[in-house]
């Protein structure tokens, strides 16, 4: 591919537009990559952001179902959860998508929250 067609494919992408939670607007600009190995790092780059959202993405669906269980009271439940959410925090922390010390933190807080519940519930009955 010659520089002129990598630009006019670029050329399309060079300013674009991502909402956020909140709505507010960020720009972004892109770089037109000036290299064949800069052109492979951005291709590279994509690809390992697309499988860190994926992972990420997993992580809250996945605590999400976890607090669900807790909410209702489950506590069968979400122990079987808390060993899925564990694992996946583990995966993502080994693969350094998320920091290790970050992975231990969520998982206390939640280890936290469901022996919260068991003293709980073992104080009511």
């Amino acid at each position: 591919m010659s520089r002129v067609s990598n630009l006019e494919t670029y050329i399309s992408n060079v300013l674009y537009f991502s909402y956020e939670e909140n709505f507010k607007i960020k720009m972004e600009v892109l770089q037109v990559p000036n290299t064949k190995s800069a052109e492979k790092q951005l291709r590279a780059s994509r690809r390992k952001e697309l499988g860190n959202k994926a992972v990420h993405s997993r992580i809250k669906t996945e605590v999400k179902k976890f607090l669900a269980y807790i909410d209702t009271k489950d506590i069968m439940a979400a122990k079987s959860q808390i060993m899925t959410v564990s694992s996946i925090l583990d995966k993502a922390a080994k693969k350094n998508i998320i920091h290790r010390n970050v992975a231990s933190r969520k998982k206390s807080r939640l280890m936290r929250r469901l022996s919260l519940l068991e003293a709980n519930l073992q104080a009511q009955a």
